[in-house]
């Protein structure tokens, strides 16, 4: 199974491409751990989707 934070190319519901690189969440892991903190991702079908993240600040 892919994670969540792999990159990949984005989709719709049709399977058509639309766009974009498809690497977004990837980046957004990648600096986040960098600086110590967290990102977490919530989705529920149909309702959306959070991504949380959380870093620590001095």
């Amino acid at each position: 199974m892919r994670s969540t934070f792999s990159p990949a190319p984005p989709l719709n519901f049709l399977c058509e491409y639309q766009g974009g690189s498809g690497v977004g969440l990837s980046i957004v892991q990648t600096l986040v751990m960098r600086l110590g903190g967290n990102a977490d991702v919530e989705s529920t079908p149909g309702a959306g989707t959070t991504v949380l993240v959380t870093v620590l600040t001095a």
